[in-house]
């Protein structure tokens, strides 16, 4: 069944689907139906109204002549001729009864239709009492009318006449099939009105519309439509023959701007031609810079070289920092002669091979140190174990570049690198705790000689071609760039490396009789089995690690049930809801975001209870795992050996 908003949007969209001409016939006649039915209403209505009040008046009069002609009988407690009296009343057409009432309004005799009947009759047609209210009222269908009967200014009784209201019914049907036949003739003669003067009014707007449709078939712009009339519709018709006039205007213009441009495309190719060549004259000009440029970096290597024999202790650091400083300032004029090479779209030839990340990374975080120290700003490094395969220059730029924008940016706080496997790949991520970018510029940040306008109060050196570079770096390397930022409160670059570059130190360095992680078990603890019909959940996004770890907590009598990710914990929460788990043993980093408190908490919420839980960790920063530890979870940071993960799982198990 249709609601009746969707019928009205169906009534709306059948309107706007009609002609105009069948629009101007809808509006009118149902204009005309409107107005007709409410004039008519309301004359029916008040004519009702009128006719009811003026009866009332009538058969009040009557009541009181009535009264007055009964006086006496009433008086004189003559009941023959007060009945006479009220007969006389059965001539009106409308009456119904009329009652008499004596002093103490008590009923005293009364009269109908159907003949005369005393007082003691049961079956009156009266009240027992007068209503003295109102001299007249209106009661359902009938009018009672009520008078005093006086005489001499004493009052012996009053007189009630009821009347009924039937010839006011038949006068107000009569009245509304007159109006409603009025009303439709009415409509039928604006019908035909109608339609005989829409012609007019619709020739001139469908003509125009068949221009309209003529110049968009033939694109011949000198069409002009014709004018019928000087009213609004030609007023139209002025204003589309002008904007014809423009049209045909821009559209030679158009033209000739065509001709121009097919001239200036031969010319811009004669151009390109010689750009190309003074391209290749910047390259050797570029080559040439650099190798100039190398020089005073080479006597600044001697000097250093020099100081380090006569440096003290506390000066040793600081000559060995500017030594790694003058190395990595030489690489960069590599990298800018690389980029130079981007730029005129020429293949550079990267030799890719092995790269340790967390050496490469603790190198250029090491150099930004100093920096850093100058703004009262702390920068910190955490990285797990990892060789991926690339250019080792290359992704020291890009990481160089990274801290030093997120430096420049930061006015408190700090700046962190860090770096992880995440599902089979690696993520190189820097954070900082400045000012952050406004997310209309994330879009422009890495387009060369591009520098974001943050209302920053520090010094902006540069020339916005450091994002440039890590752009085209990680393009060539096939490394994806993401950036995410919140405005006041901070930036993270994030450099996915793919599976295809990432070498598995783990699988490099094992071999094939090296004992694995199940068999270095303690053979005393072993035959103790306190793990015995204990339920483990052993959560990790390494299957390796896991696959051991679950041989391993097997091996000890637990009952292990797996989970690499956080939806196959959800897939576990049927099953915990019935029996939950006696420990969860879970990596921190399960995932791109999700982490092992995560997991924790949907199982602890699942069971309703606090399972204890064990976290094992790769963070080596203190603080951070002494937050871990103040949130109430037990962590191992990570190489865990068999025994200390056994030792610690018996101690929370029998806490």
């Amino acid at each position: 069944m249709k609601t009746p908003s969707k019928l009205n949007h169906l009534m709306k969209g059948a309107f706007h689907n009609l002609s105009i001409k069948r629009k101007l016939l809808v509006i009118v006649i149902t204009s005309l139906a409107i107005a007709m039915l409410s004039a008519s209403i309301f004359f029916v209505l008040y004519d009702r109204g009128k006719a009811q009040e003026n009866l009332a008046n009538n058969i009040e009069l009557i009541a009181i002549m009535t009264g007055k002609r009964s006086s006496a009988a009433l008086a004189f407690n003559d009941k023959n001729a007060l009945r006479d009296n009220l007969e006389t009343l059965r001539i009106l057409p409308g009456y119904i009864a009329a009652c008499v009432y004596d002093r103490e309004h008590k009923l005293y005799l009364h009269d109908n239709l159907k003949g005369r009947e005393h007082l003691e009759n049961h079956a009156t047609p009266c009240p027992q009492t007068p209503n003295t209210e109102k001299p007249s009222i209106i009661e359902g269908s009938e009018i009672r009318a009520i008078a005093e009967i006086t005489r001499n200014n004493v009052i012996y009784g009053s007189l009630l006449i009821r009347y009924s209201l039937e010839e006011i019914e038949q006068r107000t049907k009569l009245f509304s099939i007159a109006t409603f036949i009025i009303s439709m003739i009415s409509i039928l003669i604006t019908l035909l009105i109608t339609r005989r003067l829409q012609g007019s009014f619709i020739y001139p707007i469908t003509s125009l519309n068949a221009i309209a449709d003529l110049v968009s078939q033939s694109q011949d712009y000198a069409i002009r439509a014709p004018l019928h009339s000087h009213d609004e519709i030609g007023n139209l018709v002025k204003s589309f023959n002008g904007m014809l006039n423009i049209i045909q205007q821009k559209h030679l213009s158009l033209n000739e701007a065509i001709l121009e441009l097919q001239q200036s495309s031969l010319e811009l190719k004669s151009y390109a031609a010689s750009a190309e060549e003074r391209g290749a004259e910047f390259q050797q000009l570029l080559a040439g810079a650099s190798h100039d440029l190398r020089q005073p970096l080479q006597a600044m290597a001697i000097f250093v070289d020099a100081l380090k024999l006569s440096a003290t202790k506390d000066q040793s650091q600081l000559v060995k920092k500017l030594d790694i400083a003058i190395e990595n300032m030489s690489q960069l004029f590599s990298d800018l002669l690389d980029y130079s090479r981007l730029r005129s779209k020429q293949q550079a030839n990267f030799i890719e091979g092995p790269v340790n990340l967390k050496q490469l990374l603790f190198k250029v975080s090491h150099e930004f140190e100093a920096v850093a120290n100058d703004k009262n700003l702390f920068v910190r490094f955490r990285a797990d174990d990892i060789n991926v395969i690339g250019h080792s220059t290359s992704i020291e730029r890009i990481i160089r570049n990274l801290l030093s924008n997120a430096i420049r940016y930061t006015e408190t706080g700090g700046v962190l690198i860090s770096c992880r496997r995440r599902q089979g790949g690696v993520v190189v991520e820097v954070f900082d705790s400045g000012i952050g970018i406004k997310p209309e510029s994330l879009s422009t940040i890495f387009d060369s000689y591009v520098q974001e306008d943050r209302n920053f109060s520090g010094q902006q050196d540069g020339v916005g071609l450091g994002l440039s570079i890590v752009t085209r770096l990680c393009n060539l390397m096939h490394y994806s760039l993401e950036v995410k930022s919140n405005l006041g409160r901070g930036t993270r670059f994030r450099i996915v490396i793919p599976a295809p570059k990432y070498i598995s130190t783990s699988a490099a360095d094992r071999s094939d009789d090296a004992p694995s992680v199940a068999n270095l078990i303690d053979q005393t603890l072993m035959r103790q089995q306190v793990l015995e019909d204990k339920s483990v959940c052993l959560i990790d996004d390494d299957p390796e690690i896991l696959a051991q770890l679950h041989a391993l907590l097997t091996s000890w009598g637990a009952k292990v049930s797996s989970a690499d990710s956080l939806e196959q914990v959800h897939q576990l929460i049927p099953r915990y809801k019935r029996s939950a788990p006696d420990i969860i043993v879970s990596d921190y980093q399960i995932g791109v975001v999700d982490t092992g408190i995560d997991a924790v908490d949907l199982i602890r919420v699942a069971c309703n209870h606090a399972v204890p839980a064990l976290i094992i960790t790769g963070i080596s920063d203190e603080t951070e795992l002494q937050i871990l530890r103040s949130q109430g979870y037990n962590v191992l940071r990570k190489p865990v050996k068999p025994a200390k993960l056994r030792a610690v799982i018996s101690f929370m198990l029998n806490q």
